[in-house]
């Protein structure tokens, strides 16, 4: 949850971190919770495992950013990308 008051720092914060991504080929994603607008979900998408292995540019930032918002416990997870049984089918009728 981001405090009161300091909405506009965290999005600038959020913008060097998505560009610190990416100049490492990652992706960085944030979505706002539509009931609770103070409520984010932030993570990191990478084409292999790096997705933890941070620069110390990004690890700096993130360091802000707990500044400006207060983050769950399992904030550190790291999740990977799961295949569906089926999944490489194509759809069905085409």
């Amino acid at each position: 949850m981001v405090r009161p008051g300091l909405a506009e720092a965290y999005r600038e914060l959020l913008g060097r971190r998505a560009a610190a991504a990416r100049r490492r080929g990652a992706n960085f994603w944030v979505f706002r919770n539509r009931e609770v607008p103070d409520a984010f979900l932030e993570f990191t998408e990478t084409a292999d495992a790096s997705a933890g292995a941070r620069t110390a540019e990004e690890i700096a930032i993130e360091s802000e950013l707990r500044q400006l918002a207060e983050y769950g416990p399992d904030a550190e997870e790291v999740w990977e990308e799961f295949q569906p049984a089926g999944a490489d089918a194509p759809p069905k009728g085409t």
